[in-house]
């Protein structure tokens, strides 16, 4: 009978590594990024799956574009939340703040709805129309928290570890 490596991480995997060679503390606000992407990062998988339901549902002439719609969207919606859970990672293990890309396309459309509820005077606290102005404003907390100074102070020391291990 062989001996299986354990698949553990080993002691330096374990903890960040800091400027000076010491084992440091992951900041709050990377903890707080990392977890504030996790609903983004739902909404978006849920949104795709929604919408061919929604497709699937729908009768009529045409319908052959509108799977081909469906199928395009249901591919944007998961690749966006696969994103944000790598970005989410890799801001956790201070190895980039890639996170950013699909947390501003969040905000990017979380500011069309807004204007959108503005110009059409419809603004009612119905469930679609709250989530996605909720996660678009959860996603810019997320990037706020990644610009300040301890974010950045984890980013630069992680970057310039060379480490490539589980944080």
């Amino acid at each position: 009978m062989t001996h299986m490596p354990s698949m553990e991480p080993g002691p330096e995997q374990d903890k960040p590594v800091t400027s000076n060679g010491e084992a440091g503390r992951r900041p709050g606000t990377i903890v707080a990024a990392a977890v504030l992407m996790i609903p983004v990062c739902v909404t978006w998988f849920v949104a795709g799956i929604a919408w061919v339901v929604v497709t699937s549902r729908m009768e009529g002439d045409g319908m052959f574009f509108y799977w081909i719609l469906a199928v395009a969207i249901l591919a944007v919606c998961l690749l966006v939340a696969y994103i944000s859970v790598a970005g989410a990672m890799e801001v956790w293990r201070g190895t980039s703040a890639r996170m950013r890309i699909p947390a501003g396309f969040t905000v990017g459309l979380f500011f069309i709805a807004l204007i959108n509820l503005l110009v059409n005077r419809r603004i009612t606290f119905s469930p679609t129309q709250l989530t996605p102005l909720v996660v678009g404003a959860v996603a810019g907390v997320a990037i706020f928290l990644t610009h300040t100074k301890s974010a950045t102070a984890w980013f630069r020391v992680n970057q310039g570890s060379g480490r490539q291990g589980r944080g």
